[in-house]
């Protein structure tokens, strides 16, 4: 049903934009998921199989949600995009780059705001860009960042903390 059932208010109190970290994992290892009212309320990993932390550092990374409709096609759906960038270059962080950006990934974002988000969560997002820079000058960041993206038919539901970081743990 689409039927409004409920207006805005706006809030009391100002918040904080910004991711302050991530977790990734690769969607063919997810093994079950329980969604109620856009809300994951349960995740698990295949047998052996773990997700895996990604920090950032403040004011650089990001996700985002675009609903997009067609009035012509009477359609609608959500662009679903996140943008990772890290800091350093490593021979280890050239060799995982290289397996992310050929993964369907489940990607959940901790916002600034402890708000928690899973992007991908059907279709998996897909790295659509990798861009591995050194830098010009000695003050110049000498990382690389991911451009990931997906299409999903719903909104990115939202989970606990707890339940997110549950899956950094191999299933056992």
């Amino acid at each position: 049903m689409c039927e409004i059932v409920a207006g805005y208010t706006l809030p009391l109190c100002r918040s904080v934009g910004g991711v302050k970290k991530f977790i990734i994992y690769n969607l063919e290892n997810r093994a079950s998921y329980t969604l109620a009212a856009n809300v994951i309320t349960a995740i698990s990993m295949d047998l052996g199989k773990q997700a895996y932390q990604f920090n950032v550092e403040m004011e650089l990374s990001n996700a985002l949600e675009t609903g997009t409709g067609t009035r012509a096609d009477f359609t609608f759906f959500y662009s679903q995009a996140v943008q990772i960038i890290l800091a350093d270059k490593t021979q280890a962080n050239i060799d995982l780059l290289d397996l992310l950006n050929k993964g369907r990934l489940g990607v959940i974002a901790f916002y600034n705001n402890d708000l928690v988000r899973h992007f991908g969560l059907i279709n998996g997002l897909m790295v659509d860009t990798e861009t591995d820079d050194s830098g010009t000058e000695f003050g110049n960041r000498n990382g690389t960042t991911l451009a990931l993206s997906g299409k999903e038919v719903s909104k990115a539901p939202t989970m606990s903390s707890v339940l997110a970081e549950a899956i950094l743990l191999p299933a056992s």
